[in-house]
């Protein structure tokens, strides 16, 4: 047996990520005799390996008490799925490291994370590259918040925790099991992993698709236990266990805890069970429109250049879902709109531009939406608490819709999905959802209407909601009744010092009455303060800092 002080050079060696598999072994079994190596181990990889990460952003510490803490939860080494768990979460440091493009001494402290957590334990232990991908993973997530939630889940392909109540407060998330089954789960739900094939549900509506291979992937709730027999089925279960089986292909069985008893459905049949008992199965109405085939079409990542100490600077990249497809379109391929008009009604938000340096010039104010930096903008523009009714007026004068309207550069087509985004900066005072806004077109006819936007896809608490660099407002005097008021009024420079985050949400033409294939060249924007809130709350007025169409797919 080695001595404890050749067991903690061991220890010393394997958080450079540099062990030799016979050292690997040494360590394994020291581990096995004495948790508190394994203990050292834990502490030493999740937080020495990213403790350079951690002084560069506040996510680096959650990151890195996480991954100890994962590290922590699998300290029993025959548990396979605990230690995939917690490899899957090195990955994760890992990706975050890159995502900030810290720079290459960081890279290589969190590629140590990977090689330790999988070169001096799992390896040895679990003998291939390929079984770590045997754990749970969200795919996807549409306006998920979670409660008491586990700092990964809110990032792309982060692994689903097992044995760990979740609760899904609203929004959807998509989640892909080891043997390819996936479920998109609605917000309000309740479930929890309790292997690699069987997601125990409380509340919720879950709509699986289990493929040839997954067949037995089972669900369970307070009720009966739904196993599939390669289909695609929809559950939702009420506060009271009370469960809905909806089978829209394919065949599932029903089967509960008290009897050896089955039932099986077949496509087009649905049940409902308030008792844990088959024989209580009730025949409902089928409602295939309640399953949920995709997730839903809107903005999936966004990329921007980062300052030095990982700040957002320039808008790089959107990837947005239309009609189901992911799309990626680089900056240069999106359609800017520049500022066409501008008036305020209000007095007390006597901010109205965002800009990177205390000096501007007309011409620069202009492009403030349509250039790709994300610290630049034509902020708090007028607005009202009811959506227009008619199209704004512009270029009357004292009459003018108060509000800003863009142009374009060339035309934006009307494409299935979302066909425009809007970015806009917001701090921790600010409504986290997103400032609220209308968004209209300066014609209403044919049908066309305005549309009111109250939720971002990337909401302030978003991962990709990242932090913005430093930046300017000018401060102009109210009221600003024209845009040639906004561009030749000088202002005061002033420098803001609270956090500020970037918030993004897509709109589809075809929500504010559009035909597909329509182009639209100008829109209309209004802030949309809450009916009982003060005209002069600048912290609820709109922030735009880039407003851009999609080219058609």
């Amino acid at each position: 047996m080695n001595s404890p002080d050749d067991i903690q050079k061991l220890l010393i060696t394997a958080t450079h990520g540099v062990m030799s598999p016979d050292d690997a072994a040494l360590l394994l079994e020291a581990c096995k005799a004495d948790p508190k190596f394994l203990e050292q181990l834990a502490s030493l990889v999740a937080m020495e390996r990213l403790l350079t990460l951690a002084h560069q952003d506040p996510d680096g510490v959650m990151m890195s008490k996480e991954c100890e803490r994962r590290v922590r939860d699998a300290l029993v080494p025959d548990q396979e799925a605990a230690w995939c768990d917690a490899w899957q979460v090195s990955l994760q440091a890992q990706r975050l490291v890159q995502h900030r493009r810290i720079r290459k001494v960081m890279l290589a402290s969190a590629a140590a994370v990977v090689m330790g957590l999988t070169g001096w334990l799992f390896i040895p232990r679990l003998g291939s590259h390929t079984e770590f991908s045997r754990v749970p993973q969200i795919l996807s997530l549409a306006g998920a918040e979670f409660a008491f939630a586990d700092p990964l889940l809110s990032r792309p392909n982060a692994p689903l925790p097992m044995r760990q109540e979740i609760v899904l407060k609203r929004g959807l998330a998509q989640i892909r099991f080891p043997n390819g089954a996936t479920t998109i789960v609605r917000g309000p739900a309740v479930f929890e992993c309790a292997d690699l094939e069987h997601l125990r549900v409380k509340l919720g509506h879950y709509s699986v698709h289990a493929p040839a291979g997954a067949e037995g992937f089972t669900l369970a709730t307070p009720m009966v236990n739904v196993v599939d027999r390669g289909t695609r089925f929809g559950i939702d279960v009420d506060e009271s266990g009370h469960t809905e089986v909806q089978v829209i292909e394919g065949k599932v069985d029903l089967r509960t805890g008290e009897t050896a008893d089955s039932k099986r459905l077949t496509q087009g049949e649905a049940v409902k069970m308030t008792r844990p008992v088959i024989s209580a199965a009730r025949t409902i109405p089928y409602a295939a429109r309640r399953y949920q085939r995709q997730m839903p079409d809107r903005i999936t990542a966004w990329k921007a250049s980062l300052t030095s100490d990982g700040l957002v600077q320039n808008l790089q990249s959107v990837s947005v879902q239309r009609a189901g497809e992911v799309i990626e379109y680089p900056f240069d391929r999106l359609i800017p709109a520049d500022i066409t008009a501008f008036k305020t009604n209000s007095t007390g938000s006597r901010v109205h531009i965002a800009l990177e340096s205390d000096s501007v010039t007309p011409d620069q104010k202009v492009h403030l939406l349509s250039d790709a930096s994300l610290a630049t903008g034509i902020i708090n523009p007028g607005g009202s608490a009811q959506p227009p009714a008619r199209a704004p007026v512009i270029g009357q004068g004292a009459d003018d819709t108060p509000g800003m309207a863009v142009h374009f550069q060339r035309p934006v087509i009307n494409a299935p999905g979302p066909d425009i985004v809007l970015f806009e900066l917001q701090n921790v005072s600010n409504p986290p959802q997103g400032d609220a806004f209308h968004i209209c077109p300066l014609d209403f006819t044919g049908g066309k209407h305005a549309l009111t936007i109250r939720r971002y896809d990337f909401d302030f608490n978003s991962p990709q909601s990242l932090k913005l660099r430093p930046f300017y407002t000018v401060v102009l005097p109210d009221p600003i009744a024209s845009l040639e008021d906004l561009l030749s009024t000088p202002g005061e420079f002033q420098p803001l010092y609270l956090d500020f985050r970037i918030l993004a949400v897509s709109i589809d033409l075809s929500a504010l009455g559009f035909s597909q294939g329509e182009s639209v060249e100008d829109l209309f924007i209004q802030d949309a303060p809450a009916a009982d809130s003060k005209l002069d709350e600048v912290e609820n007025i709109v922030d735009p800092v880039f407003i851009g169409g999609f080219p058609a797919p």
